[in-house]
């Protein structure tokens, strides 16, 4: 028999609840709360490792569960059993480079100074391209610091590394800094000695502990860092990065043209009292870089926001066709102006996928702010998500996954965070907007955070245009801070979309629509939204009871073979994302009920190590 759990939810008020049914479950965790008369309450468990679950929700009480993976996601998540994700259509690159910021004081890419940013050896003033020649670099010599191996019969120690950072006989090579052959790299002084060498190849030996060391970046636009660096499956460790006077793209590698990062851990790191562009933990300015296997923990940027910080994020600042896979940062906080993101700000051109966000997150940005990424343009994401405790907050285009997504599709993501903002704000996108001739798809996704805005606020996506949203779902609540009715549980806004096979349940604000809240040429398939939940009626086409949306046979025309699943009693649920981390909301039974007091039971959660009690957002109380 499972371990039951009871807790009593007091209230001030009379509430009247409602009970859809009155399902029942074998070894119910059950839960009471005191606590003051509310319209939303909530208990939500914290570090599981279940499968999808029961789904639905009750009047004001709804239960879900969060941060599935004690740990940080690494690897590829196909070796998880996840079916491969479909590559992503790519449109022909533009002609032009887009202006990647709307607002009037955005500092020049650095592809467009005109004057170098960095003094430069007399050897290399007569070269018009800027680019690093083999015989120069930015501290005079052409190999890093390696500590020698240890003379025969000196009684230094042979058979691994030694405290300063000296390499065994017995192990690999120090390397020559060919890519078969890498240069090795085993304590603190012989990583800042790579900026000695900007196109070698480099692999960490031994994790560094940089003891809170302040560091400048590495590379910068006129001398970039082209060679690569293999982690080794190594923890860079307690580090700031500060501004090199001489550029605005600050990060632990200035700038990057055609690297490779991979197996590469960082955690405790952080850059702040910034006031640049161009930011991030590992990169700050990204060109057709690869980044792959990388994981952070507990890091941070803290960008001046009322001057000209922009372009922030924790992998890279900006990234211009660039590849990012099986990334995973867990703990984070990015806070910037324009362009904002977990992952990045500005991402053009090149790839997104497997790149997840967890644990406590907290992104605050203005204009273009995502959980993960603050605009994506030309460039196609999957299999990636932003769950966890905290909150996305900006202006307008703010996204619990992506701000902003231009000319590109988004497969197989998803988010469990909540999200604020102005204009154009989503549980998963603030804006969808494709070109006139290119259909954005948004497929097999799904959102659950809550999503609060102006105008054109979404559970799913804000606004969206020229737009196929294809199997997905949303399930947070919708809320507004104006008198606009432009606002619903799937999309806010929707101008020439269409919608096929998708449903929402969150609770929708008054006013507002249960599937889509104004749309101009929109086509709606095969889409529905719960009545009860919602609090809307209308369209009475695509309008659903609770009971309705737990029976499989009122989903026509779905495909239940290789993308939904259905299991009796719950809401369906997406086959190929992979969702260790979020389940759906529990069916809740009210039991017990008085003027004062309201006990509410959920089914026992396997492996569920604690649980996690908020009244209207705030956490209330936290137990095992």
């Amino acid at each position: 028999m499972k371990a039951k759990r009871k807790w009593a939810l007091t209230v001030l008020l009379c509430m009247v609840l409602v009970v859809n049914g009155s399902t029942t479950y074998a070894g119910q965790a059950t839960g009471s709360f005191a606590g003051k008369a509310t319209q939303s309450v909530s208990v939500r468990s914290v570090s599981l490792r279940p499968a999808s679950f029961q789904s639905a929700s009750f009047q004001s009480v709804s239960i879900r569960s969060v941060s599935g993976n004690d740990d940080p996601i690494t690897g590829n998540p196909e070796d998880e059993g996840e079916p491969s994700a479909p590559n992503p259509t790519t449109s022909p690159a533009p002609t032009t480079s887009p202006d990647p910021s709307a607002s009037p004081d955005r500092s020049p890419s650095p592809d467009e100074t005109a004057s170098p940013l960095v003094s430069m050896s007399p050897d290399s003033s007569g070269d018009p391209s800027g680019e690093p020649d083999d015989a120069i670099d930015q501290g005079g010599s052409l190999t890093p610091a390696v500590t020698p191996l240890p003379d025969e019969g000196s009684g230094e120690p042979t058979d691994g590394l030694a405290e300063a950072g000296m390499l065994a006989r017995s192990a690999a090579p120090l390397g020559d800094g060919s890519k078969e052959h890498p240069f090795l790299i085993a304590d603190a002084q012989a990583f800042k000695a790579i900026r000695n060498n900007l196109t070698a190849s480099y692999k960490l030996v031994a994790d560094i502990n940089f003891n809170g060391e302040v560091l400048k970046p590495i590379g910068t636009n006129v001398l970039p860092f082209k060679g690569s660096l293999d982690g080794g499956g190594f923890t860079l460790r307690n580090f700031k990065v500060t501004r090199d006077q001489s550029s605005n793209n600050v990060g632990l590698f200035g700038y990057t043209r055609g690297a490779v990062f991979k197996g590469l851990g960082i955690e405790s790191a952080e850059i702040t009292s910034a006031s640049y562009s161009y930011i991030g933990i590992l990169v700050g300015y990204a060109d057709e870089t690869v980044m792959q296997d990388i994981s952070f923990k507990s890091v941070r940027i803290i960008n001046n926001v009322t001057d000209m910080g922009q372009y922030a994020g924790i992998l890279a600042g900006y990234m211009k066709t660039c590849t990012a896979e099986n990334i995973s940062i867990r703990d984070t906080t990015v806070i910037s102006n324009e362009y904002t993101g977990s992952l990045t700000g500005y991402f053009w051109g090149g790839s997104v996928k497997g790149c997840h966000v967890s644990g406590s997150v907290t992104v605050t940005g203005r204009n273009r702010t995502g959980g993960l990424i603050g605009d994506l343009y030309n460039a196609g994401i999957s299999n990636s998500s932003v769950t966890g405790t905290g909150l996305v907050t900006g202006r307008d285009n703010t996204g619990g996954l992506l701000g902003t997504v231009q000319d590109g599709d988004v497969t197989r993501c998803f988010t469990s965070i909540s999200v604020t903002g102005e204009n154009s704000t989503g549980g998963l996108v603030g804006s969808v907007s494709g070109l006139t001739t290119r259909i954005i798809k948004v497929s097999e996704c799904y959102a659950l955070g809550s999503v609060f805005g102006r105008t054109s606020v979404g559970g799913l996506c804000g606004s969206a245009s020229n737009a196929e949203i294809k199997n997905t779902y949303a399930g947070g609540s919708v809320g507004k801070l104006s008198s606009e009715n432009i606002f619903a549980g799937l999309v806010g806004r929707a101008t020439r979309i269409s919608s096929i096979s998708s449903y929402a349940f969150g609770a929708v604000a008054q006013g507002g629509g249960g599937l889509a809240g104004v749309g101009n040429w929109l086509t709606v398939t095969n889409s529905y939204f719960d009545s009860n939940t919602t609090g809307k009626t209308t369209p009475t086409a695509e309008a659903r009871t609770t009971a309705q949306m737990l029976t499989k046979e009122n989903y026509a025309g779905w495909d239940w073979d290789k993308t939904w699943q259905y299991n009796a009693g719950t809401y369906p649920t997406l086959k190929n994302v992979l969702d260790k981390d979020v389940l759906l909301p529990f069916i809740i039974v009210g039991t017990g009920q008085s003027y004062t007091t309201v006990t509410i039971d959920w089914p026992d959660v396997k492996n569920a190590v604690s649980y996690e009690v908020s009244v209207n957002g705030e956490v209330k109380e936290f137990f095992t």
